[in-house]
């Protein structure tokens, strides 16, 4: 028992406890396996596979679809959850559950009133954040789940 440090390791496992992996600004993976995790990928295009257990997946550096956007493998709606810093997420202003009315869920969904800021497209899995809420401004993809998930506000957390 204890905490281990690891550092530059693209390839990341866990463990059956409840680990903390974190990566860095490289293309990380990194997989939780059994227990309640906690993946946080950092910058860069990475890929996060929680395992069995409820894990948390934690978003809390700069958005950009291009050189920051996660895939998560297995997230799970009925343990999983995802974390929103809401110095990123500058929008969200209240910490806690996910207002429900700042999450919209559809196949090819957009942002249609001043509080739309989480959008999930079941179609693709494409998990997008609106900063104005309405889709005056280009909503930025963070993150790719599977499509067809059945995601409401309650699987978000921002912290």
């Amino acid at each position: 028992s204890g905490t281990d440090t690891l550092t530059a390791i693209e390839h990341l496992r866990g463990s059956n406890n409840a680990d903390q992996l974190t990566g860095n600004s490289g293309a990380n993976r990194l997989e939780g396996y059994a227990g309640n995790d906690t993946l946080n990928g950092g910058l860069g295009n990475d890929t996060l596979t929680g395992g069995a257990g409820s894990d948390s997946i934690r978003f809390d550096t700069l958005l950009n679809a291009l050189s920051n956007r996660d895939t998560i493998s297995d997230f799970d709606v009925a343990a999983d959850s995802i974390e929103l810093e809401n110095a990123i997420f500058t929008s969200l202003s209240s910490t806690g559950t996910l207002a429900a009315g700042s999450f919209r869920s559809a196949a090819g969904v957009s942002a249609v009133d001043a509080n739309d800021f989480i959008l999930y497209d079941s179609a693709s899995g494409a998990l997008r954040y609106d900063a104005d809420g309405n889709g005056a401004g280009l909503a930025v993809q963070f993150a790719s789940l599977s499509s067809g998930l059945a995601l409401s506000n309650a699987d978000f957390l921002v912290t």
